[in-house]
């Protein structure tokens, strides 16, 4: 199946601001089922209470889309609008091949027992405007990919890694 159009935006997640306060998934939970709890949203958070660590747990809208490409029956689309990869449930059997196939177990199954994902909220994604942390952002591609780029690059400069081409090369 051929990749979809490039979002304009993603949704990009800093663990180092999480705190596991699941506003996220609250806000998230409510706006799909007008009922606040944790079982039928479509982000979760992930807690290493001993370490303190915290992991939202996101669709990142692949392109290609193995979920889309694991679907037998043409249920998962992708927006035009906002690229985001969402089910289209008329078509859709709960078969759970998109589960199996997404590689960051970012769809799980609802109360319902149907299999759930994120679909930004057609580009307004409450989880974004619950997180008064920042830890989670609906940014420019562009401006995102660029600056976790940079994040990266600093810390391998951090780490101590050599300059130039040999650095790939080096024992």
């Amino acid at each position: 199946m051929a990749a979809g159009p490039v979002p304009q935006k993603i949704l990009v997640v800093d663990m180092d601001r999480c705190t596991n306060c699941e506003r996220c998934v609250l806000a998230c939970n409510y706006v799909k089922t007008g009922r606040f709890g944790r079982t039928d949203s479509r982000i979760r958070v992930f807690a290493w209470k001993d370490t303190g660590d915290f992991v939202p747990v996101v669709c990142l809208h692949c392109n290609p889309a193995p979920c889309q490409e694991a679907c037998g029956v043409g249920a998962i689309h992708r927006d035009a609008k906002t690229g985001a990869v969402y089910i289209d449930y008329r078509n859709c059997i709960s078969c759970k091949a998109c589960m199996y196939a997404c590689p960051y177990g970012a769809i799980s199954i609802d109360s319902a027992g149907r299999v759930v994902k994120c679909d930004l909220c057609q580009g307004d994604p409450a989880c974004v405007k619950a997180c008064t942390f920042n830890a989670l952002r609906y940014e420019d591609a562009t401006r995102a990919v660029d600056k976790l780029s940079f994040e990266y690059a600093k810390t391998l400069k951090a780490a101590g890694v050599a300059k130039g081409p040999a650095a790939a090369i080096r024992p």
